[in-house]
């Protein structure tokens, strides 16, 4: 059962993998911008030294980079790896539930969309809602949970750990579903009595 789900799983992140990597260069263009001059101008000989062939320069001044302005571009890229995870594992929950795939497909892209959009309304009407709920509801947001972790000057109204308390929680909601649908696979596999 375990392998049944585990392929159903990677047939999922190979596609999914690879929008995530499309992603990649906005995340580093946007570390590269913010970061200071001194560390660009490291970052652009280290291009310069690989197209002339130069590796040992280009890795003596990789390892003097000072990757805090990266970082928060990589807590981006985890926080959207997460919420992948979560979205992808929706999907073979579903998929080993209900019986027909157009439902489940319909289901998955519900419980995706309530995820990405949904958990997003309850900050735009926190007028009438108390604060506790409104943190709460967006800490699931994926898209709050992204700016948050790429600037700490948006969802100013949410703590500075959103992006941490996000990957934490869709991490161990994914797990969950996963192991259901690994015990529903194996429930359906046992010989009938």
């Amino acid at each position: 059962p375990l392998t049944i789900v585990l392929g159903k799983l990677e047939v999922a992140w190979f596609f999914v993998l690879l929008l995530l990597s499309s992603t990649f260069p906005t995340f580093f263009i946007m570390g590269y911008l913010s970061s200071p001059i001194s560390e660009m101008d490291k970052i652009a000989t280290i291009s310069r030294s690989v197209r002339t062939g130069d590796l040992l320069m280009a890795w003596q001044t990789l390892l003097s980079i000072d990757i805090s302005g990266m970082l928060p571009m990589l807590k981006a890229i985890l926080v959207s790896a997460a919420s992948i995870f979560f979205a992808t594992t929706v999907g073979i929950f579903f998929s080993a539930f209900v019986r027909k795939s157009s439902i489940s497909t319909g289901l998955a892209y519900g419980a995706v969309f309530i995820f990405g959009i949904g958990t997003l309304l309850p900050y735009f009407l926190a007028g009438n809602l108390p604060g506790w709920l409104v943190n709460a509801v967006v800490t699931l947001n994926p898209f709050a949970a992204i700016g948050k972790a790429a600037s700490g000057k948006v969802f100013v109204t949410l703590g500075n750990d959103l992006w941490l308390n996000h990957t934490v929680c869709v991490s161990l909601l994914g797990a969950a579903l996963f192991a259901a649908t690994v015990a529903r696979v194996w429930s359906m596999m046992r010989p009938a009595k």
